[in-house]
């Protein structure tokens, strides 16, 4: 019988066992520089400059099947902004690729291109296969970023008109009731005709309201299409995700976002780490607490502060843990904050089966 071999003891084979050459690619505007490295000992076979056009991508792609023979890997460095053309184009071409993290620079060491391409190609020759970051790809994973974008900068537009009008209709007079702010009702009444009353300077006054309450219900109808999009976006990319209890379009777009694909996020850990609901320990002496974690992707913390508010309201089991925490002692902001602890575990865990079943990958939870 054969000895057990090194790789077989793993329980996911590493790039080094499968693949024959990695090539490391440190992309950028004008230029990609390409590093071509032997995966069983870590050896630089050749490294080359190319133009980061579709002509310069063309021939470093011929480049590369000409001088290589068997199984090959490209690590890309920035695979998802400066390489996003070599990463559709080897894909196209049959290259397998994945994306190289950047390695952290050690103070006076030199610094390259062409090392870091090395370095790109190195980091990942010990990586599990299962475990390579995928690139984001574009389509609707593209257009779920820019959706996501555009939806925040509405919203900060929605809500500085709708400020701006209460802050009008409470300074001038108007005769309207000032002792309440205004609904959409309210704001509708300001794009009627007959709202244009009064002397030439109330007119003038009046007429600046009613652009601004124009503006804001067109945003407000745009806010309306871009949450339509995003579901069908998000059911698209991660169908299921939207079934979770309070999960919704807008949500599930922050989270798919930031969880991105297979391998961005090694661990529920990780995940809870990147939403900032991971407390922090401040233990000392016979005192032992946590601290609230101010840290993370804040637009991911708030996705999933509001889901575990809604549940806290409306689920029952979520009411039920409620109040038994209650009864023990804690106080509610404290119930909430583990709530999101169990909340960002449930979606994490229902997100990553969702995307690691689409690429064919063992769950993060079972590796």
């Amino acid at each position: 019988m054969e000895p057990e071999s090194e790789a077989s003891r793993y329980r996911f084979p590493a790039v080094a066992d499968v693949y024959s050459y990695v090539v490391g690619v440190d992309t950028h505007a004008e230029s990609h520089v390409f590093a071509v490295l032997v995966a069983r000992t870590g050896a630089v076979l050749e490294t080359e400059s190319f133009r980061a056009d579709r002509d310069g991508i063309g021939s470093a792609l011929v480049w590369l099947m000409e001088m290589l023979v068997g199984d090959v890997l490209l690590a890309i460095e920035g695979a998802s902004s400066y390489g996003a053309l070599l990463t559709r184009m080897a894909e196209d071409a049959g290259f397998v690729v994945c994306d190289a993290r950047p390695s952290r620079r050690v103070r006076g060491n030199p610094k390259t291109d062409q090392s870091d391409a090395v370095m790109a190609a190195f980091m990942v020759l010990g990586t599990p296969v299962a475990k390579l970051s995928q690139p984001r790809a574009g389509g609707p994973r593209k257009a779920l970023s820019l959706m996501v974008t555009a939806r925040r900068e509405m919203e900060t537009r929605s809500v500085a008109i709708r400020n701006r009008l209460n802050g009008i209709v409470r300074t001038t007079d108007f005769g309207l009731d000032t002792t309440i702010k205004l609904d959409i009702a309210g704001i509708r009444r300001f794009t009627s005709p007959s709202w244009i009353v009064g002397d030439p300077y109330e007119v003038m006054a009046r007429q600046e309201v009613t652009r601004l309450a124009d503006e804001y219900l067109r945003v407000r109808d745009l806010l309306a299409e871009n949450k339509r999009n995003l579901e069908q976006l998000v059911t698209e990319i991660a169908p299921g995700l939207l079934d979770m209890y309070a999960v919704g379009p807008v949500t599930g777009a922050i989270i798919l976002g930031a969880y991105s694909h297979p391998g961005r996020v090694r661990s529920e850990a990780a995940f809870a780490a990147l939403a900032g609901v991971s407390p922090i320990e401040v233990s000392s002496g016979k005192t032992i607490r946590h601290r609230l974690n101010r840290g993370g992707d804040r637009q991911l913390n708030r996705a999933i502060h509001t889901i575990a508010l809604v549940r806290m309201i409306r689920d029952e089991r979520s009411r039920i843990y409620l109040q038994r925490r209650l009864a023990e002692g804690a106080t509610r902001r404290q119930v909430l904050r583990s709530l999101k602890r169990y909340v960002i575990r449930d979606v994490f865990r229902q997100l990553d089966r969702i995307m690691r079943a689409q690429h064919g990958l063992r769950a993060a939870s079972e590796s």
